[in-house]
């Protein structure tokens, strides 16, 4: 059985964050004055508001800046997000890799039954793993949606009252494919 877990999965996750912080560092702009006129500035007084709370001091502006963006996760949450995403992702895996034998039994044996009875199970997972994306990386992420959609698009040919078993054949060959590519990604390759 494949693990989706791996350390390797885990410090791509972490580089990943690393980059998009630095990133983000680089597109803090640079403090300019919001007047760059001599004139202006010479003339400028400072605004000092008039207290009306009495003795109390008067509350100042608080600024909006950054108020609105979701704080940066440090780097060292980045396994931890990593590792929960595969334990959730891990469970629907194994069952469309258990479906897909599922199907090529049912194929081999000429089941019609057992042909829809695995399409209704890989379509049960693939929608399982899909709540469960975008993984920690862009390319696992892209080869499991990948591999969803071929499960999607086998579907209808799969489970009509007539299925068209060459359909399901080129689905099932593409979904996978684009799992063993997953595999793969997910190990760091």
């Amino acid at each position: 059985m494949y693990d989706l877990r791996s350390k390797k999965s885990a410090g791509v996750a972490v580089s990943l964050l690393v980059g998009l912080t630095a990133i983000g560092a680089a597109l803090v702009p640079a403090v300019t004055p919001l007047v760059n006129s001599p004139e202006a500035t010479a003339t400028a007084t400072a605004w000092n508001p008039r207290p009306q709370f009495g003795p109390k001091p008067v509350p100042q502006p608080r600024s909006g800046v950054g108020q609105t963006t979701k704080p940066q996760s440090p780097a060292g949450n980045a396994p931890a997000a990593a590792n929960d995403w595969a334990s959730r992702a891990n469970q629907p895996y194994e069952t469309m890799q258990t479906g897909l034998g599922n199907l090529s039994q049912a194929l081999n044996n000429s089941d019609l039954s057992g042909v829809q009875a695995a399409c209704r199970q890989l379509s049960s997972a693939s929608a399982t793993l899909a709540a469960t994306l975008p993984s920690p990386k862009a390319n696992l992420t892209a080869e499991l949606q990948s591999a969803i959609d071929e499960i999607n698009a086998m579907s209808g040919p799969c489970l009509s009252d007539s299925p068209d078993i060459d359909a399901v054949v080129s689905h099932a060959t593409a979904a996978s494919n684009h799992m063993s590519a997953a595999a793969s990604a997910a190990q760091g390759g």
